[in-house]
Protein backbone atom coordinates (compact mmCIF):
# COMPACT_ATOMS: atom_id res chain seq x y z
CA UNK A 1 0.00 0.00 0.00
CA UNK A 2 2.95 2.35 0.53
CA UNK A 3 3.66 2.40 -3.20
CA UNK A 4 0.13 3.58 -3.96
CA UNK A 5 -0.02 6.09 -1.10
CA UNK A 6 3.54 7.30 -0.48
CA UNK A 7 4.72 9.16 2.64
CA UNK A 8 4.86 12.94 2.50
CA UNK A 9 8.36 13.65 3.80
CA UNK A 10 9.22 15.46 0.57
CA UNK A 11 6.90 18.37 1.46
CA UNK A 12 8.66 20.81 3.76
CA UNK A 13 6.06 23.56 4.04
CA UNK A 14 2.43 22.65 4.15
CA UNK A 15 -0.04 25.09 2.57
CA UNK A 16 -2.23 26.92 5.07
CA UNK A 17 -5.95 26.34 4.85
CA UNK A 18 -7.96 29.52 4.40
CA UNK A 19 -11.57 30.19 5.20
CA UNK A 20 -13.99 30.98 2.37
CA UNK A 21 -14.40 34.67 3.33
CA UNK A 22 -17.14 35.15 0.74
CA UNK A 23 -15.26 33.50 -2.14
CA UNK A 24 -17.22 31.14 -4.43
CA UNK A 25 -17.40 27.49 -3.32
CA UNK A 26 -15.68 26.33 -6.53
CA UNK A 27 -12.60 28.41 -5.76
CA UNK A 28 -12.41 27.37 -2.10
CA UNK A 29 -12.99 23.70 -2.96
CA UNK A 30 -10.27 23.71 -5.64
CA UNK A 31 -7.84 25.37 -3.23
CA UNK A 32 -8.63 22.80 -0.51
CA UNK A 33 -8.21 19.93 -2.99
CA UNK A 34 -4.89 21.30 -4.28
CA UNK A 35 -3.62 21.67 -0.69
CA UNK A 36 -4.72 18.15 0.18
CA UNK A 37 -3.15 16.72 -2.97
CA UNK A 38 0.13 18.47 -2.14
CA UNK A 39 0.28 16.33 1.02
CA UNK A 40 -1.35 13.17 -0.39
CA UNK A 41 -0.46 12.44 -4.00
CA UNK A 42 -1.44 8.89 -4.95
CA UNK A 43 -3.66 6.67 -7.04
CA UNK A 44 -5.78 5.98 -3.96
CA UNK A 45 -6.51 9.69 -3.54
CA UNK A 46 -7.25 10.04 -7.26
CA UNK A 47 -9.86 7.27 -7.28
CA UNK A 48 -11.27 6.90 -3.78
CA UNK A 49 -11.15 10.23 -1.96
CA UNK A 50 -12.98 13.50 -2.26
CA UNK A 51 -14.13 16.58 -0.36
CA UNK A 52 -17.30 17.40 1.49
CA UNK A 53 -18.48 20.86 2.38
CA UNK A 54 -18.73 21.79 6.04
CA UNK A 55 -20.53 24.99 7.03
CA UNK A 56 -20.62 26.33 10.58
CA UNK A 57 -22.58 29.41 11.66
CA UNK A 58 -21.92 31.16 14.96
CA UNK A 59 -25.25 31.64 16.76
CA UNK A 60 -24.03 34.85 18.45
CA UNK A 61 -22.35 36.82 15.66
CA UNK A 62 -23.66 34.89 12.59
CA UNK A 63 -20.10 34.41 11.29
CA UNK A 64 -20.16 31.72 8.63
CA UNK A 65 -17.19 29.38 8.27
CA UNK A 66 -17.06 27.20 5.13
CA UNK A 67 -14.45 24.45 4.78
CA UNK A 68 -13.99 21.55 2.43
CA UNK A 69 -12.72 18.49 4.29
CA UNK A 70 -11.29 15.36 2.68
CA UNK A 71 -13.01 12.00 3.07
CA UNK A 72 -12.19 8.46 2.13
CA UNK A 73 -15.25 6.75 3.58
CA UNK A 74 -18.82 7.96 3.82
CA UNK A 75 -21.18 6.37 6.29
CA UNK A 76 -24.50 5.85 4.59
CA UNK A 77 -27.59 4.48 6.27
CA UNK A 78 -28.65 1.16 4.82
CA UNK A 79 -32.35 0.73 4.31
CA UNK A 80 -33.75 -1.76 6.74
CA UNK A 81 -36.84 -3.76 6.08
CA UNK A 82 -39.46 -4.23 8.73
CA UNK A 83 -40.50 -7.58 7.30
CA UNK A 84 -38.87 -10.88 6.49
CA UNK A 85 -39.76 -13.62 4.05
CA UNK A 86 -40.60 -16.99 5.60
CA UNK A 87 -41.29 -20.36 4.00
CA UNK A 88 -43.75 -22.48 5.95
CA UNK A 89 -44.56 -26.14 5.29
CA UNK A 90 -47.80 -27.39 6.83
CA UNK A 91 -48.04 -31.17 7.34
CA UNK A 92 -51.37 -32.57 8.47
CA UNK A 93 -50.83 -35.24 11.11
CA UNK A 94 -53.97 -37.21 10.21
CA UNK A 95 -53.03 -37.44 6.52
CA UNK A 96 -56.17 -35.56 5.45
CA UNK A 97 -54.15 -33.35 3.08
CA UNK A 98 -50.79 -33.34 1.36
CA UNK A 99 -47.99 -31.22 2.83
CA UNK A 100 -48.32 -27.67 1.56
CA UNK A 101 -45.66 -24.99 1.30
CA UNK A 102 -46.42 -21.30 1.77
CA UNK A 103 -44.23 -18.24 1.30
CA UNK A 104 -45.29 -15.46 3.64
CA UNK A 105 -44.00 -12.03 4.60
CA UNK A 106 -43.98 -11.44 8.35
CA UNK A 107 -42.95 -8.58 10.62
CA UNK A 108 -39.36 -9.02 11.82
CA UNK A 109 -40.55 -9.03 15.41
CA UNK A 110 -43.20 -11.67 14.64
CA UNK A 111 -43.49 -14.93 16.56
CA UNK A 112 -44.86 -18.37 15.79
CA UNK A 113 -48.15 -17.00 17.13
CA UNK A 114 -48.07 -14.47 14.29
CA UNK A 115 -47.64 -17.32 11.78
CA UNK A 116 -50.51 -19.30 13.30
CA UNK A 117 -52.82 -16.28 13.30
CA UNK A 118 -51.87 -15.50 9.71
CA UNK A 119 -52.69 -19.01 8.56
CA UNK A 120 -56.04 -18.89 10.27
CA UNK A 121 -56.93 -15.52 8.74
CA UNK A 122 -55.73 -16.22 5.19
CA UNK A 123 -56.27 -19.92 4.60
CA UNK A 124 -58.47 -21.04 7.52
CA UNK A 125 -55.82 -23.62 8.40
CA UNK A 126 -56.23 -24.67 12.00
CA UNK A 127 -52.80 -25.13 13.52
CA UNK A 128 -53.07 -27.31 16.58
CA UNK A 129 -50.41 -29.67 17.85
CA UNK A 130 -52.63 -32.67 17.24
CA UNK A 131 -53.88 -31.54 13.81
CA UNK A 132 -50.80 -30.42 11.89
CA UNK A 133 -47.12 -29.56 12.17
CA UNK A 134 -45.46 -26.43 10.75
CA UNK A 135 -41.85 -26.17 9.61
CA UNK A 136 -40.68 -22.58 9.30
CA UNK A 137 -37.62 -21.36 7.35
CA UNK A 138 -36.40 -17.81 7.09
CA UNK A 139 -35.56 -16.75 3.55
CA UNK A 140 -33.22 -13.76 3.21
Amino acid sequence: MTSTHPPTEHIHTLPQEKDADGRPDEVVAQEAWDNYRARNDSVVVDHFQGLYKSTLVCPQCNYRSVKFDPFMYLSLPLPSTKTCNVEVTVIHMDGSALPTQYAVKLPKNGTIGTVIALFWLWWRVVVLHSVCVMYVWYVW
